[in-house]
């Protein structure tokens, strides 16, 4: 997971170039500056059926916002940032279910 002060342009290509060294990444990341947050899945993780859509689903759920996008790449925004940390344990237990499988 990562934060920080960059635009929502910066995050998805911070998520293209990490998918693109290593197929099995889910990168979850919010723009603090714009309170808009991606979520980029690779292909790796994407055959283990981790989808983008439903990641970003319960996390802009969970931060009270809003949000959508293809099963590789989601985007949302709005609610509480201050949740997206909170959010994180939810998220990464989610993705952990998929590696047992």
């Amino acid at each position: 997971m990562f934060s920080d002060e960059v635009n929502t342009d910066t995050l998805i290509e911070i998520g293209n170039s990490l998918t693109d060294i290593e197929s099995s990444i889910v990168a979850i990341m919010l723009s603090e500056m714009e309170n808009r947050y991606v979520i980029k899945v690779g292909d790796e993780a994407l055959n283990k059926g981790i989808n983008a859509r439903d990641l970003m689903k319960e996390l802009s759920q969970f931060m009270g916002g809003g949000g959508g996008g293809s099963k590789f790449l989601a985007q949302g925004g709005g609610g509480n940032p201050d949740k997206f940390h909170e959010a994180k344990n939810i998220l990464l237990e989610k993705i952990k279910s998929f590696e047992k499988n």
